[in-house]
C-alpha cells in the first residue's frame, strides 16, 4: 500500500466490501454515489487510527444505525446534505434509526448538512466526548429538519459546547 494513501482516503461505495482492511488510514471520504450502497449499519470499527471523517451528500440512505464509538484519535466529523435519510429535502418518523458517536476522547467538532437524518426518530446519542467543542447541525435561518423526531441524550464530558 502506498504511504500516501494512508493518510487520505476517497472512498466511493458499491458494496459492503468496500470498508474492509482500510485500518491504517486517518482522514477518510466517503461518497455514494446514486445511493448504491445499501448498509443497514454504519460502524467504522476497523479504522482504529481515523482522525477526519468526511462524508459527502445524499450519502448512505438506507442506514438505520450510525454509530461511531471509541475512536480514540477522532476530531472530527462532517456530513454532507441529505445524507442518512430516505426522505430527501423532507422529514419522516422512524424510530427504529439511531444515531449514536460515544467515547471518542477527541473529538472536537460535528457538522451535519441540511436534511441529513431527517427521518431518524430512534435514539441521538453524544456521550463521552470530552474535546467537543463544536456541534452544527443544519442551517440557521434556513429548513433543515435533522432529527426532526429524535429525543437528544447528551450527557457527561462535554464542555462549552458552541
Amino acid at each position: 500500500m502506498d504511504c500516501l494513501f494512508m493518510y487520505l482516503m476517497i472512498i466511493r461505495i458499491y458494496s459492503k466490501q468496500t470498508f474492509v482492511n482500510y485500518i491504517r488510514f486517518k482522514f477518510c471520504s466517503f461518497e455514494d454515489p446514486n445511493g448504491r450502497c445499501d448498509l443497514f449499519e454504519f460502524s467504522l470499527d476497523s479504522l482504529i487510527h481515523l482522525q477526519s471523517l468526511v462524508i459527502g451528500n445524499e450519502c448512505f440512505s438506507s442506514v438505520k444505525q450510525f454509530i461511531i464509538k471509541d475512536k480514540e484519535f477522532l476530531k472530527s466529523i462532517q456530513i454532507g446534505e441529505n445524507s442518512f435519510t430516505s426522505q430527501k429535502k423532507g422529514k419522516g418518523n422512524d424510530p427504529s434509526k439511531s444515531f449514536s458517536i460515544t467515547s471518542c476522547p477527541s473529538l472536537q467538532s460535528i457538522e451535519i448538512g441540511c436534511f441529513s437524518f431527517s427521518d431518524y426518530a430512534g435514539k441521538f446519542e453524544l456521550n463521552q466526548l470530552p474535546s467537543l467543542e463544536t456541534i452544527k447541525i443544519g442551517e440557521i435561518g434556513m429548513p433543515s429538519m435533522n432529527f426532526s423526531y429524535s429525543s437528544f441524550i447528551v450527557q457527561s464530558h462535554i464542555h462549552s459546547i458552541q
